[in-house]
């Protein structure tokens, strides 16, 4: 992935002209975390279990952990890219809103470091943005907190996964993982505070 550092002070050019660029070539490449999807099922009047079903596949980022990402047509456009815009616009994954922009945990503080992720020229003119504006814009509170809190976890729970892939109980663990990790929410309730919760019961149950 492409990661060019930038600071919140910092101020770029942005021009969307429309041409679904970013949505084109992207096979196993716009990965979703749980927030997304719960958002894109409460837009779609969907259960979790259903888009991670119809529309996004695995990759592994280690042997041991899966990732979803968004499926993609035959040409590798996503699969929700229809007459060239997006049929979820409101409720994209926040990698999309984002762009093209990218928001990772910092490596040894508790924060988020921002970059640019798009080599294409012609997104980098026009209107002049300020970092922070696109961020707070895009990009909501409960998305930096989800990707902070999920950098404390996930190491504890890939080696948890880890261990149990040497025990042979590989497949209930993932099964576990998932189920936590990406469906056992109410919809009609705060996400957050479920899957905090939801966290510290799959680290119990691994």
């Amino acid at each position: 992935m492409y990661f060019k550092p930038i600071s919140l002070k910092d101020k770029f050019r942005f021009t969307c002209i429309g041409c679904a660029g970013c949505c084109r070539n992207v096979k196993q490449s716009v990965s979703i975390n749980s927030l997304d999807i719960f958002n894109i099922a409460k837009h779609l009047d969907k259960t979790m279990e259903e888009i991670i079903s119809e529309y996004t596949e695995y990759v592994w980022i280690t042997e041991s952990l899966p990732l979803p990402v968004l499926k993609t047509k035959e040409d590798d456009t996503c699969i929700f890219l229809e007459s060239n815009k997006c049929r979820i616009h409101v409720a994209k994954p926040y990698v999309c809103k984002i762009y093209p922009l990218s928001a990772l945990p910092h490596d040894n503080m508790n924060k988020l470091k921002y970059g640019i992720a798009s080599k294409e020229e012609h997104h980098f003119t026009g209107k002049e943005v300020s970092v922070k504006e696109w961020v707070n814009t895009n990009m909501d509170e409960d998305q930096k907190e989800l990707i902070l809190y999920e950098k404390n976890t996930i190491i504890a729970i890939e080696n948890r996964l880890h261990k149990t892939f040497l025990q042979n109980e590989f497949k209930r663990a993932v099964s576990m993982y998932l189920y936590y990790k990406y469906f056992n929410y109410d919809m009609d309730k705060p996400f957050l505070p479920q899957y905090k919760q939801n966290t510290e019961q799959l680290l119990k149950v691994l």
